[in-house]
C-alpha cells in the first residue's frame, strides 16, 4: 500500500485496508459503512413527538379557555335575561 491513501484495519481479519474500501481484499467480506460524528443518526420521531405534544397541549388549553369564556358570557346574559323579566 502506498502512503498517499488513508488506511484502517478490517474489522473481521484485522488486515490493513484502504479507508474507503467497501470489501476487504484479504478476507473478501463487505466492510460496514462507518459514520462520522457529523453523520450520527438521530431519532426522527423525537421532533415529531415534541410537535405533537405541543399541538395537543395547545388545543387543550384553548378548549379550556374558550369554555371558561363561554361560561362567563352565558352567566352574564342569563343574569341580564332574568333582570329584564
Amino acid at each position: 500500500m502506498t502512503q498517499n491513501h488513508p488506511t484502517r484495519s478490517c474489522p473481521f481479519c484485522r488486515e490493513t485496508i484502504y479507508a474507503n474500501a467497501l470489501v476487504c481484499r484479504f478476507c473478501r467480506r463487505d466492510i460496514p459503512l462507518t459514520r462520522g460524528p457529523s453523520q450520527r443518526a438521530r431519532p426522527s420521531w423525537l421532533p415529531l413527538l415534541f410537535a405533537t405534544a405541543i399541538a395537543i397541549g395547545g388545543a387543550a388549553l384553548l378548549s379550556c379557555e374558550l369554555r371558561r369564556e363561554r361560561r362567563y358570557w352565558d352567566d352574564k346574559f342569563t343574569f341580564l335575561d332574568n333582570e329584564e323579566s
